[in-house]
C-alpha cells in the first residue's frame, strides 16, 4: 500500500451519488415556471462546482427576477438533506474508509457544501468516526488542505486529495500534493491507486 499519512476527500460524487440529486433541486425550487430551465442550465454548466447560495444568485440575476433568496436557500437545502440520507454510497466507501483508518490514516473532508449542513448528514450516516475534520463552505479547498497541513504537520507528500471535480484537483496542485480523480460510481480506482490488495477489503475482481 502507498504510504500516505493523510487523505483528504471531496464528497459529492466521491463517497456518496449526489452530483445529480444536487442539480435536480435547482430546478425543483423554481417549480412555479418563473425561471426558465435554460438559465438553471446556463448557470449550473458554467460554475459546476459553485456553492449553492452563489448558485442561486446567480441564478435570480440572470433570470431578473424577484425571490425571497433565504427562503430559497432554505428551501434547497432541506430538499437535498432529504434527498441525499437516502442516496447511495459509491461502491466500496464503507469497506475503505474503515480499512484506512485501521490503518492509522487520518482522513478529512473537504467539500464545496456549506459545513453546518456537511456536518449534519456525516451524523445522521453515523460517519463521524471516519474523519478527523470536516470541512466545507466558506472555506476553500486549497485553504483547507494548508490548513491540514500546517495544523498536524504533514510533508506534502504524506497526503493525498481524492475528489471528482475540477476544483479538487487544483487545490491538489496548489499545494504540491497528489490527486486521485474519481470518475465512476465505484471507489476500486482509489483502492488500486493505493495499491490495497483487494482481498483485505473483501473485494474481488473479475
Amino acid at each position: 500500500m502507498k504510504q500516505y499519512q493523510a487523505l483528504i476527500f471531496d464528497f459529492d460524487g466521491t463517497l456518496i451519488i449526489s452530483n445529480q440529486l444536487k442539480i435536480d433541486a435547482y430546478y425543483d425550487i423554481f417549480e412555479k415556471g418563473d425561471v426558465d430551465h435554460g438559465i438553471i442550465r446556463s448557470i449550473l454548466e458554467t460554475y459546476p462546482e459553485l456553492n449553492r447560495y452563489d448558485t442561486i444568485s446567480k441564478i435570480l440575476e440572470k433570470a431578473n427576477c424577484e425571490y425571497d433568496q433565504t427562503s430559497l436557500r432554505e428551501t434547497y437545502s432541506e430538499l437535498v438533506f432529504d434527498r441525499i440520507i437516502k442516496a447511495k454510497n459509491l461502491d466500496h466507501a464503507e469497506k475503505l474508509l474503515e480499512y484506512l483508518i485501521s490503518k492509522g490514516i487520518k482522513l478529512f473532508l473537504s467539500s464545496n457544501t456549506p459545513v453546518i449542513v456537511l456536518k449534519e448528514i456525516i451524523n445522521y450516516k453515523d460517519w463521524n468516526k471516519y474523519f478527523d475534520r470536516i470541512y466545507g463552505f466558506p472555506d476553500k479547498k486549497a485553504d483547507t488542505i494548508k490548513q491540514i497541513i500546517k495544523e498536524f504537520k504533514f510533508k506534502e507528500e504524506d497526503c493525498l486529495v481524492i475528489g471528482d471535480g475540477e476544483s479538487d484537483r487544483l487545490s491538489a496542485l496548489s499545494n504540491g500534493i497528489d490527486f486521485c480523480k474519481i470518475t465512476t460510481n465505484s471507489l476500486l480506482s482509489l483502492v488500486k491507486y493505493l495499491e490495497i490488495d483487494l482481498s483485505e477489503l473483501n473485494i474481488y475482481s473479475n
